[in-house]
């Protein structure tokens, strides 16, 4: 197994090559540390530079796993150890995920780009001319379809 991580935290490094001294397959991983954003630029050039099976971004956001493409999955740093590495293992023994990928409206993109970002349920309504109480609604609708089409997989 290959593995590729970019974060410039020294703690996810160690954890996540820790992980990965389980070598099980030939599949090819990247681990990319959003921290409080994604740098789409940054996350491009990896996805061009760095032919891998499958992505994980980790971001600092308290969620469950989304799946946004059949190779690439959004990971909380929250995340149990447990439930990580049966989302690698599965990578590295089924090459793939079996699960839904999440459909958004522009409206829930909109919010989960500013989400995604660190931002406050605030910060969020008055950016997309809305109440925060709209914004906390729209936020607890987008983590229930997760948990229902994602979450319950992974136990």
């Amino acid at each position: 197994m290959s593995i590729n991580i970019f974060s410039a935290c020294l703690f996810t490094t160690k954890a996540f090559e820790n992980i990965m001294k389980y070598d099980c397959t030939d599949a090819s991983i990247t681990i990319f540390d959003a921290e409080y954003t994604i740098d789409i630029n940054m996350l491009s050039e990896i996805i061009i530079n760095y032919p891998t099976d499958f992505i994980i971004v980790l971001n600092n956001r308290n969620h469950s796993p989304i799946m946004i493409a059949k190779r690439i999955i959004i990971l909380s740093k929250h995340t149990s150890v447990n439930i990580i590495k049966k989302i690698i293992y599965s990578i590295c023994f089924f090459r793939e995920i079996k699960s839904k990928t999440i459909s958004l409206s522009p409206h829930e993109k909109v919010f989960f780009d500013y989400w995604l970002g660190g931002e406050t349920i605030n910060f969020i309504a008055e950016h997309m001319s809305i109440t925060p109480k709209t914004a906390n609604n729209i936020k607890i609708i987008f983590i229930k379809n997760m948990e229902q089409k994602i979450y319950s997989h992974f136990y």
